[in-house]
């Protein structure tokens, strides 16, 4: 009898343990793209920084040449952006 009493703790135990097992799995694999993701977003931030402070520093020049050819760019698509003269590049 009383063998028969452990055997059912036992196969108890190991019904607990499997599906406690899986239940800890499908959490993890729910989890894991998440933290991927963050992990991914942080190293790529920390990237674009090192990346933006080798960059030489700009002169406000060459910020309007920049703009001017986004605003040329945006004009052929035939969108509206803010529009920036020569005049205002040659002088400078």
């Amino acid at each position: 009898m009383k063998r028969n009493v452990d055997r059912k703790k036992q196969k108890r135990r190991i019904i607990y343990t499997l599906f406690s097992s899986v239940i800890l799995l499908g959490v993890l694999l729910l989890l894991a793209p998440i933290i991927f993701d963050m992990v991914n977003l942080a190293h790529r931030k920390d990237m674009m920084t090192k990346y933006e402070q080798q960059l030489p520093v700009e002169d406000a020049q060459l910020t309007l040449i920049k703009k001017y050819n986004e605003m040329i760019y945006h004009q052929q698509k035939e969108e509206s952006t803010e529009t920036i003269k020569i005049t205002e590049i040659q002088k400078n």
